[in-house]
């Protein structure tokens, strides 16, 4: 990773709120589309976010296929989204697990 590389710091903001929004569309959209089939949590896409393993995998090979200034760009913003990401995975995670706490301690199993 290239941590001097201004440009790809001025992506990150905007590659972390798409991703962000993407994770919690589509976890909306299952929800909508299989939540009376499947037993999912009300807040699906927050538990997404913090699953950044693939994109890194992605980004590791489209570098290797593709080497220049603008892959590496790339790798550098999804190395920085990926790492952001598990920091915040914490708190995304405890915004699923919060309404299956709370039902927990009414006594609603």
């Amino acid at each position: 990773m290239q941590p001097r590389d201004v440009l790809a710091w001025a992506l990150v903001p905007a590659y972390l709120g798409l991703r962000f929004l993407g994770k919690v569309m589509g976890g909306a959209l299952a929800q909508r589309f299989a939540g009376q089939t499947l037993a999912l949590p009300p807040r699906l896409g927050y538990a997404l976010i913090a699953q950044g393993g693939l994109a890194l995998c992605l980004v590791v090979e489209y570098l290797v296929l593709v080497p220049g200034p603008l892959s590496q760009r790339v790798f550098d913003v999804v190395v920085a989204g990926a790492l952001i990401n598990e920091v915040l995975g914490h708190w995304a995670f405890s915004q699923v697990l919060s309404p299956i706490t709370s039902r927990m301690r009414g006594g609603v199993r």
